[in-house]
């Protein structure tokens, strides 16, 4: 599974991606605080932006001989030859027993089962307890966090500018869907005392054994192990990476300038390039001591398909992945390739730099790897072993083919986060791990829309939308919890009874706080 090379990537240590990222210092809710202050990481920022492709842009002014060889370029030009990709695709039905006919909560519990709602409770009850929580605290059962993951999902159907609106008095904003299922001061005490992990059994920093994301390694391991096991990608994968928004103190938040989310958690993202299924990935948590010959692009992208690798699989990936190295050892694999480069990469052929006319193209060819300027508004070059070195006729111009194809696969990643954005889960948290944690529930429920749609179904058989997957997903949590909460409360009050006979039955003062009584409904 994708998960068991996380440490090959994820750091131990603190540290900085030269090529786009920025660590800052802190990780407020634990503690952690570094010497950095937020002043020296916006005067840095200027000298970081300066320093790109620094560590991993896989650069070299001179032609490199030894392990890897000088690549023999060719002005003799081919087509190349393109395996044919014949796995089986789409949901793996041999894994679950689900059909068209499944409810949506039945698609979800793929990815969030009902023993992963039992740990939520467990966890969220030892850490108030460890808190120190107030005598009043109740602990929260399953029902209730059915609740309030239901709550949480409504939050993207009805976006209002503070959480607190729901709950309010004034009939423009509240909203009876939430607020009548469960009080505001409810849903304050277990988002306060909400966790996935046992925090006192954390290694501390530069221990054995710590782990950055020990907070949300619970949901990393249960999302991702469902990812892999309940669907099976087709051809077009692409890898990019995504960005998880948060701007709190933390020391693995990067910054990448020119990005919709500049500052966040980021996570490298392999998809299914067609309709945006996140398959594999992984958190970024700075430098690594593990040794990367070939330079972290290429690093990441063997890692996150190494489970599609000999199947004949194409993938795509802009120009911080791409590499003449990465694009040959994909190929050994039977893996084929398709991304924009750098013209200052290792192995590039010298006869591809320099200038061109609007509209002139230039191919360099070694067996199927093909290597292409062209100028449009400005110089594009791509690396390719899917694409033969031709031209095409689009937008009425002739375009590489090796653009063509990069242009229509390219999109997967940026799909998923499109999607996703279009009823965001929960809110803004000044705990890292939660806006994680509710990014890996976002990914949940679209993964889990991806294999409801893609089941196999009658003719004419009616097909939810997104939307209408999202509301029924949301109201079954709802009905959930509720019977599982009216289930708890019966036992209470039965056993709180006096006289369990309704014709004999008298008014009695129950103990503790005021309750209602199970019969007559008045206070005792």
């Amino acid at each position: 599974m994708a998960f068991n090379f996380l440490n090959r990537i994820c750091s131990q240590q603190p540290g900085v991606d030269v090529d786009d990222g920025l660590g800052t210092p802190v990780d407020e809710e634990e503690g952690d605080i570094d010497q950095e202050s937020d002043r020296d990481l916006e005067e840095n920022r200027d000298e970081i932006d300066s320093d790109l492709d620094l560590e991993d842009s896989d650069t070299d002014p001179e032609p490199l001989a030894g392990a890897d060889g000088v690549f023999p370029w060719s002005d003799d030009l081919h087509d190349v030859e393109v395996g044919l990709f014949t796995s089986r695709t789409g949901p793996k039905i041999e894994n679950f027993d689900l059909d068209h006919s499944s409810e949506p909560i039945e698609f979800f519990k793929l990815f969030i089962p009902d023993t992963f709602i039992t740990t939520l409770a467990t966890q969220t009850n030892l850490y108030a307890t460890q808190q120190g929580a107030p005598a009043s605290y109740k602990p929260v059962t399953e029902g209730e966090l059915n609740i309030f993951l239901y709550i949480n999902l409504m939050f993207g159907i009805h976006q209002l500018p503070s959480y607190l609106l729901y709950w309010s008095s004034d009939p423009l904003l509240h909203v009876p869907a939430v607020a009548s299922v469960m009080s505001r001061n409810r849903y304050q005490q277990i988002s306060r005392y909400f966790h996935l992990a046992d925090s006192e059994a954390q290694p501390a920093r530069n221990e054995p054994g710590f782990d950055p994301l020990y907070k949300i390694r619970p949901a990393i391991e249960q999302v991702e192990q469902a990812c892999q096991t309940y669907y099976a990608p087709g051809c077009a994968l692409a890898v990019d990476e995504a960005m998880i928004p948060f701007k709190g103190r933390l020391y693995f938040k990067q910054y990448i300038r020119n990005k919709p989310t500049p500052w966040g958690v980021k996570v490298w993202c392999c998809t299914e390039s067609s309709t945006g299924y996140l398959t594999d990935f992984v958190f970024y948590t700075g430098k690594c001591d593990t040794p990367m010959p070939n330079g972290l692009g290429h690093h990441v992208v063997m890692s996150l398909t190494d489970r599609h690798l000999d199947k004949y699989h194409h993938v795509y990936m802009d120009n911080f992945f791409s590499s003449v190295t990465l694009a040959r050892d994909l190929l050994n694999r039977s893996t084929y390739s398709c991304a924009t480069t750098r013209p200052n990469r290792r192995h590039w052929p010298a006869e591809l730099k320099g200038n061109l006319t609007v509209g002139q193209c230039k191919w360099r060819q070694v067996g199927n790897i093909v290597a292409c300027v062209w100028r449009d508004k400005r110089i594009i070059s791509t690396i390719s072993t899917t694409a033969s070195p031709r031209l095409d006729q689009a937008v009425l111009k002739d375009i590489p083919v090796s653009i063509l194809c990069y242009n229509n696969n390219m999109a997967g990643v940026d799909l998923n986060d499109q999607l996703r954005s279009y009823y965001p889960i929960g809110r803004k948290s000044h705990k890292w791990w939660q806006s994680c944690f509710w990014y890996l529930l976002e990914v949940a429920v679209l993964n889990a829309y991806k294999i409801y749609k893609t089941t196999a179904r009658p003719p004419g058989s009616k097909v939810l939308s997104h939307f209408q997957f999202h509301l029924k997903l949301a109201r079954s949590l709802c009905k959930e919890g509720g019977r599982k909460k009216a289930a708890a409360e019966a036992g209470v009050a039965v056993a709180g009874l006096a006289n369990q006979t309704p014709n004999a039955h008298r008014c009695v003062k129950l103990p503790g706080r005021k309750k209602q009584c199970y019969h007559s409904g008045r206070l005792g």
